[in-house]
């Protein structure tokens, strides 16, 4: 007969009931220490090394290092990641001023002038450094002279180690990303290697993805056009920018102005067809954002001049023009007195606009739009609610049948169409975040 009385609990030391054997107290057994099913798979450490080099040499610049990292790599059968191969192309570009600035021009070279102690202590700390560096030291070691020296690689040694790393991207099937590619056209404009170029361009177009031009893609090709002169290039590429981009930066301004100054530009050649065909071939591989991909848009205009008999006509450019914001009427320049004229929107496009401001009214946001931000300094989005979005939809709702009445109560003779003020902002941000 068993007892009622409440059972011991076993202390530590007792014998296991029932002859059980002590479970090993080991740290790897207990729950709290059992291996996640989603552990991470460690890499390599010396494919993580040979990483952490590439990236340091970015910092500082230094493409010779990086070279050197990147071929012993190879040598000793080490990985090396998609990532540090688009760094080692940047590298080959050179990352000097490699940014392009979207929006407000950025003013390069003006230097900054600050009134705190603390950074005239730092101007002359610099001033110090680079004085120091720039004597010749009778005492230098040979670390010193290799980092003086490995930032400064002639452009043929690039050209030759962008085709090496190129060459073994492709081995190991690694595509192009846009930075990659755009560095890679920079460096090939540089060597007038354009239908090199056009190559990366038709090979790339054959991979898994296809590249997306964006406003660095479009400067690097206006370089390439300017150096060898394809105008059915320059043409199709600057109608695609004008759709686009609504404000191209300095950098971009700068690639349409060397084409038009080019004398290229003011060409009476005929057109070779082994060109046309080359050329033509390279547009059908470029892509366009998914905005534009639906539009028809006709070619912005002749890049070219005609000849007037034995005379070739030039482009005139100029710079900084006033416009009249009252009448749209240009005050000075080439084309002075000229009236800019309206941009029509199509079906399509008055359709897109639409629907996406209906989409910006009840939810608040764009599906693509995912900023913490609101923009324009108003701080950051607010969370909608259930009710918040009923109220919106309600509005939007009453704002449409709003339209409606006032159209149907309108004379039959009068015209069914509304007077509205279009705010700029709003005209800039269209399919955009």
């Amino acid at each position: 007969m068993e007892s009622d009385s409440p059972k011991k609990k076993p202390r530590v030391g007792d014998d296991p009931p029932n002859g059980q054997a002590d479970a090993p107290n080991d740290p790897k057994t207990t729950p709290q220490n059992e291996p996640s099913k989603k552990s991470k798979r460690k890499k390599d450490p010396e494919v993580m090394a040979a990483r952490k080099k590439i990236q340091m040499c970015c910092k500082s610049n230094d493409l010779a290092t990086a070279l050197e990292v990147y071929r012993d790599a190879l040598t000793k059968n080490i990985k090396i990641e998609a990532q540090s191969f688009y760094s080692l192309l940047n590298l080959c570009d050179g990352l000097e001023r490699n940014r392009i600035h979207i929006g407000t021009p950025k003013q390069y070279g003006t230097p900054t002038t600050t009134n705190t102690v603390e950074a005239n202590g730092m101007e002359a700390d610099n001033s110090k450094v680079e004085d120091t560096t720039e004597e010749p030291a009778t005492t230098t070691t040979n670390s010193t002279e290799t980092t003086a020296t490995t930032k400064h690689v002639d452009l043929e040694t690039r050209q030759k180690a962008a085709f090496e790393i190129k060459e073994q991207m492709d081995e190991q099937k690694i595509p192009l990303n846009e930075t990659a590619y755009s560095a890679l056209v920079k460096l090939l404009s540089k060597a007038k290697q354009f239908e090199k170029a056009n190559a990366y361009r038709k090979a790339e177009g054959t991979n898994s993805r296809e590249l997306v031009l964006t406003e660095r893609e479009y400067a690097a090709l206006f370089d390439c056009c300017a150096t060898v002169g394809d105008a059915i290039v320059m043409q199709k590429v600057l109608t695609d920018l004008s759709e686009d981009v609504l404000v191209p930066s300095r950098e971009t301004c700068r690639a349409i102005v060397n084409w038009f100054e080019s004398p290229f530009s003011s060409s009476s050649s005929t057109t070779d067809d082994d060109k046309t065909t080359t050329s033509q071939a390279i547009l059908d591989k470029i892509v366009l954002p998914p905005s534009l991909q639906t539009y028809q848009t006709e070619p912005i205009g002749p890049v070219t001049t005609v000849s007037a008999g034995d005379a070739t006509q030039k482009w005139q450019v100029s710079h900084g023009c006033g416009i009249n914001t009252q009448t749209g009427t240009l005050e000075d320049g080439c084309l002075k007195g000229e009236q800019l004229q309206q941009v029509k929107l199509s079906t399509v496009a008055w359709q897109t606009m639409v629907e996406m401001n209906e989409k910006i009214v009840v939810s608040g946001k764009l599906d693509q739009d995912t900023s913490q931000f609101q923009g324009g300094k108003k701080g950051r989005k607010r969370t909608l609610g259930d009710r918040d979005q009923e109220d919106r939809k309600r509005m939007w709702q009453d704002f449409q049948n709003y339209l409606e009445r006032e159209k149907q109560q309108r004379p039959k003779s009068a015209s069914t169409t509304f007077d509205v003020v279009i705010d700029g902002a709003n005209v800039g941000y269209f399919q955009t975040n």
